[in-house]
C-alpha cells in the first residue's frame, strides 16, 4: 500500500432509501422512427432527515425524446448512509469520482428497475433504459455542501 494512502479511511456506505421522484409518459402514437434520443444525468447532494441524520443522495434523471418532444421521463434518487458524514466536523465533503460512479451505477440500475416495473405490459416496455456509461458522465470529483 502506498504511504499516502495509509491514513485514508475508506468510505463505508449502505443504501437506506429509494424515492421515485418523477415518472411521466406521453403519447407515443406519433413517434418519429429512428429519431429517438436519450438524455441522462446524475445529481448528488447531502440530505438530512427529521432526526438529523445525514445521507448522500444520488439522483438519476432519464428522458427519451422523439424529435424534440419527450415521451418517457423518470427520476429516482437513492439515499446512502455514509460513515464519514458529520455536520459538526465539516460543512462540505469531497466525493471522489470513483465513489460517485459506484453510487451512480447502483442508482441507474435502480432507476432502470423502476422504469421496467412502470412500463411492464405497455407499449412503453419496448423502450427500456439502456446501460449508462458512468465513466463518461462522471469525470470529476464532486464537492457536496451541507
Amino acid at each position: 500500500m502506498p504511504k499516502e494512502q495509509k491514513n485514508q479511511k475508506a468510505l463505508g456506505f449502505r443504501l437506506i432509501n429509494i424515492e421515485e421522484r418523477q415518472f411521466s409518459k406521453f403519447p407515443i402514437e406519433h413517434l418519429e422512427k429512428g429519431s429517438i434520443k436519450e438524455k441522462a444525468g446524475f445529481n448528488f447532494g447531502i440530505y438530512e432527515n427529521e432526526s438529523g441524520e445525514l445521507a448522500i443522495g444520488c439522483g438519476c434523471l432519464y428522458t427519451l425524446e422523439s424529435g424534440d418532444k419527450p415521451f418517457l421521463n423518470i427520476e429516482a434518487i437513492c439515499f446512502f448512509e455514509c460513515n464519514d458524514l458529520d455536520k459538526s466536523v465539516k460543512t462540505s465533503y469531497l466525493l471522489k469520482k470513483e465513489t460517485a460512479r459506484h453510487l451512480a451505477v447502483i442508482t441507474s440500475g435502480t432507476t432502470r428497475g423502476i422504469l421496467f416495473a412502470n412500463t411492464k405490459n405497455t407499449p412503453y416496455a419496448a423502450y427500456p433504459m439502456r446501460l449508462l456509461n458512468v465513466q463518461d458522465i462522471l469525470q470529476e470529483d464532486i464537492e457536496l455542501e451541507l
